[in-house]
């Protein structure tokens, strides 16, 4: 009896060993295929982002296998545009009229699983509202721009350096998607640039390890984060641990139109976490929203008298945000006193364009 059981009991574990191997198998072949579950929580994540970056009337959900992370030749992208001035209601008792709202009932009894049709209750007047949405969203001159060359090459663009800075994210632990940030910023998705900033900051902790020249040796906390990590591979540790300068050639695309031009000779440098407390403020400034904008300004100076998060270069990169940010909420006089401050340290300020031209025309 002892014997059947313990060749039962073999056989099933010797069934799920097998059955495992060829879990362990198909997973590692989707990975090959379709990503890891870490890149397919970044494809969501850019098309979240996206969404909320949205800046027309209506808003959008990314949705199809694209939008669920699968990126296959054969993936299909189903844009959702969200109506308000159209609800849906389960029956027609539940109809609340409203001249401004077009009603439509569900109808499920002649449909699959998952499926459903939607009912007019009143269809005279449906042809000439839904005329009215069009034109409200321009949606009538989209047949005219929608397959222009101008607007292919511009989309094209887009998407290619989309795809590009979503690689740069794994090059350290934040400088890399602050320049996500920025490209989103540059493109007037606000939203979609604060809520990846806001994940950046998220990984400024104490334990990483700033690449730059510091006034500072390697903390306890930082040393032993090294050494739980001493077994890892050294691109694990550098993704995980290491915060790099954020650097933009001169003719790069994602730096803010705000920002001063002809600060070095090949490279425009900033230290992240300033640079994250003026790209906020910029999100917010042109959000409208005064309260946030002072709040991040106010971080903002705390960073430029920071000086263990400083070498020469970007201390002076941080001013002059610091400066861009006091003349932009109109005090003029505090940030012509730190221009003064960036041209005693010997940066050229007859190139800075615009803003240190403006500060002089008050």
């Amino acid at each position: 009896m002892e014997k059947k059981y313990l060749k039962t009991y073999r056989q099933k574990t010797e069934g799920m060993s097998t059955e495992r191997c060829e879990s362990l198998n198909y997973y590692k072949y989707l990975c090959q295929n379709i990503g890891s579950e870490e890149v397919v929580k970044i494809r969501r994540l850019a098309c979240t982002i996206l969404d909320m970056g949205n800046s027309n009337e209506f808003k959008t959900i990314t949705s199809g296998s694209k939008g669920e992370g699968l990126s296959l030749k054969s993936s299909d992208l189903d844009i959702m545009l969200i109506i308000p001035t159209i609800k849906v209601y389960e029956s027609e008792t539940e109809v609340v009229f409203d001249n401004q709202i077009i009603p439509l009932i569900m109808n499920t009894e002649e449909t699959p699983p998952c499926f459903t049709q939607l009912c007019l209750l009143n269809s005279n007047s449906m042809s000439e509202q839904l005329k009215d949405i069009c034109q409200t969203n321009h949606l009538g001159c989209a047949s005219k721009y929608l397959y222009s060359s101008e607007n292919k090459q511009q989309y094209c663009k887009y998407k290619y350096d989309l795809s590009h800075l979503l690689i740069g994210v794994n090059s350290d632990a934040v400088s890399g998607w602050l320049t996500l940030a920025s490209f989103f910023y540059v493109h007037q998705k606000y939203f979609a640039s604060l809520s990846v900033i806001n994940y950046a900051m998220q990984k400024y902790t104490d334990e990483k390890i700033f690449t730059g020249s510091t006034t500072s040796e390697f903390t306890f906390i930082q040393k032993h984060a090294l050494n739980l990590m001493k077994k890892e591979k050294l691109y694990t540790v550098i993704k995980a641990l290491t915060i790099e300068l954020l650097k933009f050639d001169l003719e790069s695309s994602l730096i803010p139109q705000e920002l001063p031009l002809g600060l070095a000779d090949k490279l425009y440098v900033y230290h992240p976490l300033p640079y994250a407390y003026f790209l906020s403020f910029l999100c917010y400034y042109h959000l409208h929203d005064i309260t946030s904008c002072r709040q991040y300004l106010l971080q903002l100076i705390l960073a430029m008298t920071n000086s263990s998060i400083h070498f020469s270069f970007p201390a002076i990169s941080t001013t002059i945000m610091t400066a861009t940010a006091h003349q932009l909420m109109g005090d003029a006089d505090y940030a012509k006193k730190l221009f003064n401050i960036v041209d005693m340290n010997n940066i050229h300020l007859a190139n800075l364009v615009p803003i240190y031209v403006l500060l002089f025309c008050f």
